[in-house]
């Protein structure tokens, strides 16, 4: 029996995984000479010295001799040049200063069970609006559940703000009325 007699396919599959290590390995005596991406740092800002190119080589437009200007002024430091990216606010931008009285409205959130069921451990769960609650947890803002009747199929819950109670049924959304 020749155990080294191995096929086409088993050398080719063999040598997909062993190439990436072979490459790193012999890689890794490079580092001796050129460093290791950690030891790599930033060069500092060269100062480009201005190209004397002969005329014959580059002749420039009109708007080409202007943008050079307006770019030589930028680099030179001058302080009236207005930012590109301001701008100025329009009149009808402005925030409206009418002396009205803002009224907040609060608006009451949708509440809309789609299950009650008792967990092994003995509290009873209401599926509210897509999220599982228990006693104490908050349905929405400023919304508290306070009780859940499973034999009865509602829920009640409580404002946080100003301590408004309602009593949801199952099956029925908080905008329902009778």
């Amino acid at each position: 029996m020749n155990l080294l007699h191995l096929d086409r396919k088993t050398i080719f599959t063999a040598s997909l995984f062993a190439a990436p290590v072979l490459a790193v390995q012999l890689a890794q005596p490079l580092n001796t000479f050129m460093g290791t991406p950690q030891s790599a740092s930033a060069t500092s800002a060269m100062q480009l010295a201005p190209i004397d190119a002969p005329a014959e080589l580059f002749k420039a437009s009109e708007l080409q001799l202007a943008v050079a200007e307006k770019i030589n002024s930028l680099r030179s430091g001058d302080d009236s040049v207005a930012s590109p990216f301001y701008y100025p606010p329009r009149p009808d931008d402005a925030p409206a200063t009418t002396g009205d009285p803002v009224v907040a409205v609060r608006t009451m959130p949708q509440f809309r069970i789609s299950s009650i069921l008792t967990a092994r451990d003995g509290r009873t769960l209401a599926m509210i609006n897509g999220k599982m609650c228990a006693v104490g947890t908050h349905p929405a803002k400023d919304w508290t559940i306070i009780s859940i009747d499973a034999d009865a199929k509602t829920v009640t819950v409580s404002s946080d703000e100003d301590g408004e109670t309602l009593v949801l049924q199952f099956g029925r959304r908080t905008n329902d009325r009778e």
